[in-house]
């Protein structure tokens, strides 16, 4: 840093800022010291940027600077002021300068500077560097002079807090005292200062740092130089800050941790000690859902630990396993341990009991004793109605489960009988028994059945000494009456019934108390069935509407019988005939007049009537067809089946109502026969017309390069013409097409024709175009040139006023004939040369003109 005293001229100065850009002029013009930012700290330059020299860290010079504090303890006091003096000796030199900054170990500022009062060698400034803001102290004016050595003295005040060493950062510039920065000397330093050992220092351990998660670990501190507080801080645990000595902290989550101890004395707070801590991952020990269940007395619920693979569980009263199965009222949890060793208990889960409902069983045989007769019903009633379900048993079997309070069951043998009770919240009682005694009921009577008709039937029985008398019944015992034959009597008949009617009758004889009655007996008997007449009837399945029907009827001579069809009036005929319309099921019914309560006797007689409605020949084309033109003819359709004529000639025959033929002729005529079950008809006969072929010829003139296409008959539908030039197709019957692109060039010209019946036809002429500018030219002469082409002669017509010499060449310029024309038409002969193009040219005075001319 060129801290120098003489005085420069203008010149002088610009040199200078030349050399170091932005802060030289301070440094030379006012020896204020550089900017801020010089002092060799980490994210800082030296003075070498704008001095001379090599930066010196080692040797005489180097150890001839020091950094002297009014240090207690051999080093700081966090939030201490200090009295701190820069020395720099080096014999011979008289100008020096300085910048001096302090950083932590995060090279972050460390503390603040203050100037001494009334001391005006040095300055303080700042800068950012590496993102923070340091301070600095640089020489002044007033201190840059000294007789081979010079001391800097300011104010440091340490850090609030304790940031362990500092590091103050100084740079000495030791200048020769002439104009300009060479020979000047640059010296770095660096200055520790310690924590003085005036604080307490922290030592933090554990009794045992290696525990369980959800396990607490007991931490232990200490200090030196009498501490007076201690702050910890467990960031993982709980609680995760404590001001005890020895704290005992909850560790939740496994894995690594730092318990981080410091402690504070009379002098301040210490660097911070740490202890590590490893905790163990615990067992997850929980029993999913609510936290109580209420069960019914004697019942039992499941409860399962959530799962982890290798972990043992243990509950309270010993059960080993996942699973429990819940019965008894209590808190039930599980003790689960992992394989290294560390065990959770679970949440805790109460069991209640709900209260037994209660109920007694009652029946409607306490007024007989408990006794009943057997086959007898038994109603088993609950003492109270309110509840959820009632369970019935006999004979500890379950008869029923319902939300009735009563069961009636057939009773047969001593039972006892038991009721189980639930409640709406699923809760059973005990079962309440009541045993019931049996009294054998006497023998039935043996039914069976004596007589039957078609309409009637009796019954008769058989008895034993105890019956006191009979009842009978028809509905299965719902009803009972006296028999036909009296209250004594052994019979009963049943009449007004139906043939092959099934009937059961039910017997059961007068008993002493408590059965009543006997067992019961029964018996089914049936009506005689009906016997058919022996009729058949002949009739035609099929008939064409129009046709008389007829029907007759056989088997019935000997019988007395009456008849009707399809519901009608009555008759005896067993022959008839009519004409039905439409196809039907047509019954005849057969009444036998001896029993009439048997139904009559149906017959069905299933007819078809046939009928074909105007048969309608159709052709896809309306009016006159072309030649070898293919066409559709149809008739209607849902027929059985089609016969299509052709001049008389059956040509398609089969289930197909459509015909196709391409080989119509003028004047043919056509037909189709169709047959419809007993039906057949003809269609009207069609004759065809077809068209004559279309005449395609035509002719053309040209004027020039312009040709008149003329068709030889003009009376068709549409004409279109293609030149054969690539230009669009020409609608007009008679057509005009200029050539004049294409002269000396061959097309091929096609005309197509739709006739009126839409027939085609088409025809195609190759014309060989002309040199059309040499016709012009030729015309203009007065010369003209006929036939083109031309097979042996040709002539030349030449009206001109002057004399024309003609010749005739091959196409590669051999010369075939040369001559004089005369006024008029002159005839040329073409016989001795090969067909083929030749060359015209008509020699006058003002040049020659060409003509292609085609020799055939």
């Amino acid at each position: 840093m060129n801290i120098i005293n003489q005085k420069f001229s203008p010149r002088v100065i610009i040199s200078l800022l030349a050399i170091c850009a932005t802060f030289t002029f301070t440094l030379i013009g006012n020896t204020g010291g550089a900017p801020a930012g010089y002092t060799n700290a980490p994210g800082e330059s030296d003075c070498t940027s704008c001095h001379s020299g090599t930066l010196q860290t080692s040797g005489t010079n180097y150890n001839n600077i020091s950094l002297i504090g009014d240090f207690t303890g051999g080093g700081y006091i966090p939030d201490s002021t200090y009295t701190i003096t820069l020395t720099y000796t080096h014999t011979g030199k008289r100008k020096f300068g300085y910048q001096l900054t302090c950083l932590d170990g995060q090279d972050k500022m460390a503390g603040s500077f203050t100037l001494v009062s009334g001391n005006n060698k040095s300055r303080i400034n700042s800068a950012s560097i590496l993102g923070g803001n340091r301070s600095y102290l640089n020489q002044t004016s007033a201190g840059t002079s000294g007789t081979g050595s010079i001391t800097w003295e300011f104010k440091w005040t340490a850090p609030a807090t304790n940031k362990g060493d500092v590091t103050f950062y100084t740079v000495v510039n030791s200048t020769n005292n002439v104009s300009g920065n060479a020979g000047d000397i640059i010296i770095a330093r660096e200055f520790k200062i310690v924590p003085s050992n005036l604080l307490s220092e922290a030592t933090a351990s554990a009794v045992d740092s290696t525990i369980c998660a959800g396990s607490r670990v007991s931490l232990e501190g200490s200090g030196t130089n009498s501490p007076t507080s201690w702050s910890w801080s467990i960031p993982t645990g709980n609680p995760s800050i404590s001001t005890e000595q020895n704290p005992k902290i909850t560790m939740p989550f496994a894995g690594k941790f730092e318990a981080i101890l410091t402690v504070i004395n009379a002098k301040g707070k210490s660097l911070p000690d740490t202890v590590e801590i490893e905790v163990l991952a615990s067992p997850t020990a929980f029993i999913p859902g609510p936290s109580s269940y209420t069960i019914c007395e004697g019942d039992s619920i499941e409860l399962t630990a959530t799962n982890q693979i290798g972990n043992d569980y243990t509950w309270m009263d010993g059960t080993r396993g996942r699973t429990i199965w819940a019965k008894d009222t209590g808190e039930y949890y599980v003790n689960v341990e992992n394989f290294r060793g560390c065990g959770k208990q679970s949440n805790r889960i109460e069991i209640k009991y709900h209260p037994k409902p209660q109920a007694a069983l009652l029946t409607d045989v306490s007024n007989q004793n408990d006794t009943l007769c057997t086959s007898s019903p038994i109603t088993l009633n609950a003492s109270t109605s309110l509840l959820d379900s009632f369970f019935f048993f006999a004979d500890n079997s379950l008869l029923s489960k319902s939300a009735d309070s009563f069961l009636t069951v057939q009773f047969e043998k001593r039972t006892t009988y038991g009721l189980v009770v639930m409640d709406s919240l699923g809760c059973l009682s005990d079962r309440d028994d009541y045993e019931v005694e049996a009294v054998i009921r006497q023998e039935a009577p043996k039914l069976s059945c004596v007589a039957t008709s078609v309409n009637a039937i009796e019954f008769e029985w058989t008895s034993i000494a105890a019956h006191q008398g009979f009842k009978v019944s028809l509905d299965s015992g719902i009803n009972w009456t006296d028999p036909t034959s009296g209250p004594l009597g052994l019979t009963h008949t049943v009449n007004g019934l139906l043939p092959e009617e099934s009937i059961t009758l039910f017997v059961r004889a007068f008993d002493d108390a408590p059965c009543n009655f006997s067992e019961l007996s029964s018996a089914i008997c049936i009506t005689r069935k009906c016997e058919p007449l022996d009729v058949s009837v002949v009739y035609d399945s099929s008939i064409c509407k129009g046709d008389l029907w007829t029907v007759e009827i056989n088997g019935l001579s000997s019988e007395n019988y009456s008849l009707s069809l399809d519901g009608g009036g009555s008759f005896t005929d067993t022959t008839f005939a009519f004409n039905p319309t439409i196809s039907k099921v047509y019954t005849l019914e057969v009444i036998d007049s001896n029993r009439l309560v048997c139904p009559a006797q149906s017959i069905e007689m299933d007819l078809i009537v046939d009928a074909i409605a105007d048969i309608q020949l159709k052709s896809n084309k309306i009016g006159a067809f072309c030649e070898g033109e293919e066409i559709t003819y149809s008739a209607s359709d849902s027929i059985e089946n089609f016969s299509f004529y052709v001049n008389n000639k059956v040509l398609q025959s089969g289930p197909n109502n459509k015909f196709i033929y391409s080989k119509f002729k003028n004047e043919d005529s056509t037909f189709v026969v169709i047959i419809k079950g007993k039906c057949i008809d003809t269609s009207e006969m069609q004759y065809i017309s077809v068209e004559l072929p279309a005449v395609t010829e035509f002719t053309y003139d040209r004027d020039g390069s312009v040709y008149t296409f003329t068709p030889v008959k003009q009376d068709y539908a549409k004409y279109t013409w293609d030149f054969g030039d690539g230009s669009p197709e020409n609608t007009d019957i008679i057509a005009v097409h200029d050539y004049t692109s294409l002269e000396g060039t061959t097309v091929n010209v096609e005309l197509d024709i739709t006739t009126l019946a839409n027939c085609k036809g088409d025809t195609a002429a190759s014309i060989l175009l002309p040199e059309f500018s040499n016709v012009l030219d030729l015309n203009r002469t007065g010369v003209n040139i006929y036939p083109n082409p031309a097979r042996d002669y040709v002539f030349v017509s030449n009206e001109s006023e002057s004399s024309l010499d003609i010749e005739i060449l091959t196409t590669t310029g051999i010369l075939l004939n040369s001559r004089k024309l005369g006024f008029g038409e002159n005839k040329i002969s073409l016989t001795d040369y090969s067909p083929g193009i030749l060359i015209v040219r008509i020699r006058t005075d003002n040049g020659s003109i060409h003509y292609t001319l085609i020799k055939r």
